[in-house]
């Protein structure tokens, strides 16, 4: 009977050890249930954190991409719109050169044709106008050999055109057409240009009793003085010396005009105005 007992109390203990048991189990298992849900929620929070992280990753690799060919395109752009530019720009120069070439040669030809227009007058005849355009193309695109050409044929009808003017000037001269003689007389010593000829010794003279006449007496000095030094006419020059010291007695320079007629009388002692020039030195004292 104690046996008994003794085997059922064995008996409510296994059975109470192993109910202890299944509850410690069971809350094991709930407990190991609970750690797995929160290692499968840390596990799909790190999923989402690294799905998260490589998106924006993916992202950032994009755009640094992107913007790296964005900026190799641009560079290639802006050096490929620097090369065109520098293109146009040597392409509107050499077409600008092409016209100025053009345009010299088409200056050029005119100027020949001209220069063969100025040979045949000049050839024909005297011709002023003939000159006046010789002088318009001279230096502007004829060759060195059709200047040197026209040059020699020029210079000998220059004496002839100023010689034709001179003798008009004097015929207006007589006729005390004043205005007319200065006008040809300015002409012709145009047509001479420098030269030695006799010719321009005579219109200086002309010119400057011309001036005097009209009250330009300022220029008829200097041209009478231009006239001393390459004259040789010891009457003409005496009278260009009396003429110098009028137009400084006209022009109100009374100490001039004295030491004017004193020259004069010094070195024209026998020339036909001695007399005059005494009447006037006599009044200015």
């Amino acid at each position: 009977m104690v046996e008994i007992e003794e085997e059922i109390k064995d008996i409510k203990r296994e059975i109470i050890e192993s109910r202890n048991l299944g509850i410690r189990t069971d809350n094991a298992v709930k407990n190991l249930s609970a750690d797995i849900k929160q290692i499968q929620k840390k596990t799909e929070s790190y999923e989402k954190k690294y799905l998260f992280t490589s998106a924006a990753a993916y992202f950032i690799f994009v755009a640094i991409m992107g913007a790296g060919a964005y900026f190799l395109i641009e560079s290639r752009s802006e050096k490929l719109r620097a090369e065109n530019a520098d293109l146009l720009a040597k392409d509107a120069s050499q077409k600008s050169k092409n016209a100025e070439l053009e345009g010299q040669l088409k200056a050029k030809d005119a100027a020949s044709k001209q220069a063969m227009k100025v040979y045949a007058r000049l050839k024909k005849d005297v011709s002023a106008e003939a000159i006046a355009d010789f002088d318009s193309i001279k230096g502007r695109g004829i060759s060195e050999l059709e200047q040197l050409l026209l040059s020699e044929l020029v210079s000998s009808k220059r004496i002839e055109v100023a010689r034709v003017e001179y003798e008009e000037g004097r015929r207006a001269l007589n006729r005390k057409d004043f205005d007319k003689a200065e006008d040809l007389y300015r002409k012709a010593i145009a047509h001479l240009g420098p030269t030695k000829d006799s010719l321009l010794t005579d219109l200086l003279y002309d010119l400057g009793t011309t001036l005097h006449k009209n009250k330009k007496y300022a220029e008829a000095t200097s041209l009478f003085e231009r006239m001393l030094q390459r004259s040789t006419d010891n009457a003409r020059n005496g009278e260009a010396t009396y003429l110098i010291a009028a137009n400084a007695e006209l022009t109100a320079q009374p100490d001039k005009a004295k030491a004017g007629y004193l020259k004069f009388l010094e070195y024209f002692p026998k020339h036909k105005w001695v007399r005059m020039a005494k009447v006037r030195l006599k009044k200015l004292r």
